[in-house]
């Protein structure tokens, strides 16, 4: 797109200068016209002078050198007179041979000057018809221009489009997790505080059965030693159990995780998306259509629904605020609330929300901010 508008600005460009060059010629080919119409006049002015003259001369030459004059030089007059007589006869005659040759060739150059201004004017029409046809091309031109111009419009509106689309999507995953660990958090403070009060509770009880026993042991010493050795193991197993807590936390896992698929990474973290107007939070893994989708830790579903820009969207909740979230599923195979284990299958990959291929989408969030998730995986 851009190498057709750089074309059509430079074909503009040498039109509109051609253009100029056609308009130089054309005012200098009239300026020569006008010249030539000029010296035109100033030759028939002068021919008309010449032929003036010559009609003079040609009548004096009637008037002195009829038969009259003739007569004067066989009557025998004064021979200093009729030597003045024939040289005035000769110089007569001279002027007409000369006012002869200068109409001649005064007619010679009008002839000259007119042929040379059917040609100035023939290429005066060449250059008007070569006017009007590169008046045609820069019309030509311009109208590509205009073309290329509307196209590259549409496209720009078309990606600023995708642009605001990307965008509105980054900020619905925003809002998505941003509600999701509000929620985990809330829970995790639930069960703190169930935990808390689970221990209080057991530890009133057992100061409860301790004083019982103490009671009892003081009012039957003598089968005190048969009982007290069960009981107490019974109560410190069930307040070590409570406590305790299974697996491995997810921040212990750093370095170590699988990947969810195998596959090619086509986005990689925080390079920059279409447009530049946002970058990518997590990784796309291009991977055939119908894979499996495995959870990289044990955690439990929080979220596993359509989103629009991620498609079919998967996401785990691992504690302690750590969630993985996966994107752009063909199926989902889990619903809310389940528990699962890592490896487990989540979903199948496709290209749902909009992808033009198959692949899976892959982030790691910690309190809600974006990880790098080639710092977590072991291997691709």
């Amino acid at each position: 797109m851009a190498d057709e508008l750089a074309d059509a600005d430079r074909a503009i460009s040498a039109a509109q200068r051609k253009l100029r060059d056609i308009a130089v010629r054309r005012a200098e080919l009239e300026q020569q016209l006008l010249a030539q119409q000029t010296e035109k006049a100033r030759l028939e002015s002068e021919l008309a002078g010449l032929k003036a003259k010559l009609g003079e001369a040609v009548f004096r030459m009637y008037v002195e050198g009829g038969q009259g004059g003739t007569r004067r030089f066989l009557s025998g007059d004064d021979p200093n007179q009729l030597a003045r007589d024939a040289h005035y006869l000769e110089q007569i005659a001279r002027q007409r041979m000369q006012a002869i040759e200068q109409a001649r060739q005064t007619m010679a150059r009008l002839e000259a000057l007119a042929a040379e201004t059917a040609r100035q004017r023939d290429a005066l029409a060449a250059i008007e018809q070569e006017r009007r046809g590169e008046q045609q091309s820069l019309l030509a031109e311009k109208e590509q221009q205009r073309a290329v111009l509307s196209r590259i419009s549409a496209q720009l509106s078309e990606q600023r489009g995708e642009m605001r689309t990307l965008q509105r999507n980054e900020e619905r995953m925003e809002k998505l997790i941003q509600g999701l660990e509000k929620i985990a958090r809330q829970q995790a403070e639930a069960r703190a505080r169930a935990d808390a009060q689970a221990r209080a509770e057991a530890e009133s009880r057992a100061r409860q059965a301790e004083q019982h026993r103490s009671q009892a042991a003081a009012s039957a010493p003598s089968r005190a030693d048969s009982t007290a050795s069960a009981d107490p193991a019974g109560g410190q197993t069930s307040r070590l159990a409570d406590s305790g807590t299974s697996g491995t936390a997810f921040a212990a896992l750093k370095g170590r995780l699988g990947w969810p698929v195998r596959g090619a990474i086509k986005g990689r973290f925080g390079s920059p998306r279409a447009g530049g107007v946002t970058n990518w939070h997590g990784v796309f893994i291009k991977a055939e259509s119908g894979v499996e989708v495995r959870a990289v830790a044990a955690g439990k579903v929080v979220f596993a629904d359509w989103l629009r820009g991620f498609g079919n969207v998967v996401i785990l909740d691992h504690g302690e605020g750590y969630m993985t979230v996966y994107g752009n599923n063909d199926s989902l195979l889990r619903n809310p609330g389940d528990t699962v284990r890592t490896a487990e299958a989540l979903a199948t990959v496709g290209s749902s929300g909009g992808q033009d291929e198959s692949g899976l989408y892959f982030e790691i969030r910690h309190r809600g901010q974006p990880q790098d998730p080639a710092k977590w995986m072991a291997a691709k």
